[in-house]
């Protein structure tokens, strides 16, 4: 295990610490009373200047709140390399993530307790940290909220029920009462303007139900399109009943590129049940 730079910094936010930590400074609100643990937490994956505010309104939910491991949960874009299936949850192999505002440091320990649990399932890549930005994009604003609490951070790739379902049976073994996931996924994919806010309503719909949900029915019908719907279902399924997601914020400005397309933003807040919940429930 090693420890690596992170590769967003001055692309995808801010390089000097002052300028960005006077920028996430400048989203924080203070919240009410701190949440009740465990959690779940939407945030989109993006620039900054696109996603900041939607970031900054969900960890302002989370100010107070004292987790004793954060899990990140985040979508590969890209098919998993053939030579590494059958697996599909990829761990890190760095102890930390030196970031501008301080090192986001990581939790092995759990990793391999991953590893163990999943079998074939999970592997560990440098590979697909090195090509995504979604864990990094997180890093900064869980630095200067959590500081060394520690992180595991994973890539999950595909969307097939089955493994959806490994996911689940997973997080039920690693979600304690103190464990705040953070979940990041886009709430639609870069496509046609409209499309983009059909897709949108569509999964907010799912998201905000009382009833039961299907997330990766919805997509193959093509009726959603976010990249984390393998994340979502795998939620849905380590939940005792359907709970709805509280919807913290969306994009009011839904003006298209130049190309005529948009990807749609957001963020939520879910509450988890862990076996401990249920049993005292």
């Amino acid at each position: 295990m090693h420890d690596r730079s992170s590769i967003t910094s001055g692309i995808f936010y801010p390089e000097d610490p002052q300028i960005l930590q006077e920028l996430i400074d400048s989203v924080l609100q203070q919240g009410s009373d701190p949440q009740k643990l465990p959690l779940a937490v939407g945030i989109p994956h993006a620039a900054y200047d696109r996603v900041l505010p939607h970031m900054g309104t969900a960890f302002s939910a989370l100010q107070g709140t004292v987790p004793e491991r954060i899990i990140i949960l985040a979508p590969l874009h890209d098919p998993v390399l053939l030579e590494d299936a059958p697996a599909f949850i990829f761990c890190s192999p760095e102890q930390q993530i030196h970031t501008v505002l301080g090192d986001l440091r990581l939790d092995p320990a759990l990793a391999q307790q991953v590893l163990s649990c999943s079998g074939e399932a999970a592997a560990i890549r440098s590979s697909y940290f090195e090509e995504e930005t979604a864990v990094e994009l997180a890093a900064p604003l869980l630095v200067r909220l959590f500081g060394q609490v520690p992180v595991l951070p994973l890539y999950i790739g595909g969307t097939r029920a089955a493994d959806a379902q490994k996911l689940a049976d997973l997080l039920r073994t690693i979600i304690t009462e103190e464990t705040l996931v953070i979940l990041s996924l886009n709430l639609s994919a870069w496509e046609g303007a409209q499309e983009s806010l059909t897709h949108r309503d569509a999964l907010l719909d799912l998201m905000s139900s009382t009833a039961p949900v299907h997330y990766i029915d919805s997509y193959r019908r093509k009726e959603i399109s976010t990249c984390g719907v393998l994340l979502l279902e795998a939620l849905r399924r380590v939940q005792r009943a359907p709970e709805p997601w509280s919807i913290l914020s969306i994009d009011d400005d839904t003006t298209p590129s130049s190309q005529g397309r948009r990807t749609q933003y957001g963020s939520a807040l879910l509450r988890l049940q862990t076996a401990e919940t249920r049993s005292t429930e």
